[in-house]
């Protein structure tokens, strides 16, 4: 295993070896963003099967917007450990690890560890809840360091609307069906949002709800290159009263899924 940084990694090769996203923020599309405004954060554990993103916690406030972002989130998650003095290291487990066969994944956790543990330090692993399988194998290993589970999915069945009404009983579905009939003959509109004329009103609306509940956001640079960028991998959607945008969300497609980064959650929709 070896410590690479994203440009030494294509898009293919980083899909193929992470497998489905669940953030957007380890997204690729996202990331590329972010080195090509010079605020990269991430390095990566790769070998011939996979890939492990990790962040090293910067001692200071860190440097950028992005840094700064992640150190306030590790923070929090180290808060939930009496033991634990300083969280050093983050690592990202993918959802793909539970292709492998126990004694690869210990191997693996094994080596990460021993790689980060040549300076003084303390791990924590962050993993999805659907990694029951890995939670066992990283209990029964020998690697000092902690676990930390999440839960950011909310699964959308059917493609179309009409296939999501079926998957509802009779009462959600006419509730939908009456709230789509309010819309329709209301001042909104919905629609894909062009960027290159409406970042300003995008940055906006986006720093305003951020502040509203005290949380860290990205910086100019990130919205200024998201104007003058052709980013085929990011579609952006938003609603309209009249020719005011009111409200937008993002979709960071990589692979063969959507990732809608929508504040609390992240929604995962197949493609195939």
């Amino acid at each position: 295993m070896v410590i690479c940084n994203l440009n030494e990694l294509d898009r293919g090769q980083y899909e193929e070896k992470f497998g489905e996203v669940d953030w957007r923020e380890l997204s690729y599309t996202y990331m590329d963003i972010m080195q090509k405004i010079g605020d990269p954060c991430f390095q990566y554990f790769v070998n011939e099967d996979i890939i492990f993103p990790f962040y090293k916690h910067q001692m200071s406030d860190g440097k950028t917007e992005n840094e700064k972002l992640l150190n306030e989130f590790i923070d929090i998650l180290g808060s939930n450990f009496n033991d634990l003095q300083l969280l050093t290291y983050l690592v990202f487990v993918p959802l793909r690890i539970n292709d492998f066969r126990e004694e690869v994944i210990t191997q693996w956790l094994y080596e990460i560890c021993c790689m980060l543990k040549r300076e003084e330090c303390s791990i924590l692993f962050f993993y999805s809840e659907k990694l029951e399988r890995f939670k066992a194998v990283f209990e029964n290993s020998s690697c000092i360091s902690k676990v930390c589970s999440y839960n950011t999915m909310a699964h959308i069945m059917g493609r179309s609307m009409g296939e999501f009404l079926c998957t509802l009983n009779g009462k959600k579905r006419a509730n939908i069906r009456r709230y789509l009939e309010r819309f329709q003959k209301s001042p909104f509109t919905f629609k894909e949002i062009n960027v290159s004329t409406e970042w300003k009103r995008m940055e906006k609306l986006y720093i305003e709800t951020c502040k509203k509940y005290d949380e860290p956001y990205e910086n100019k640079k990130f919205w200024e290159y998201l104007a003058t960028d052709t980013i085929p991998n990011l579609k952006w959607l938003g609603i309209y009263h009249g020719e005011t945008l009111v409200l937008f969300n993002g979709y960071w497609i990589d692979g063969d899924s959507y990732h809608v980064n929508d504040r609390k959650k992240i929604i995962n929709m197949s493609l195939k």
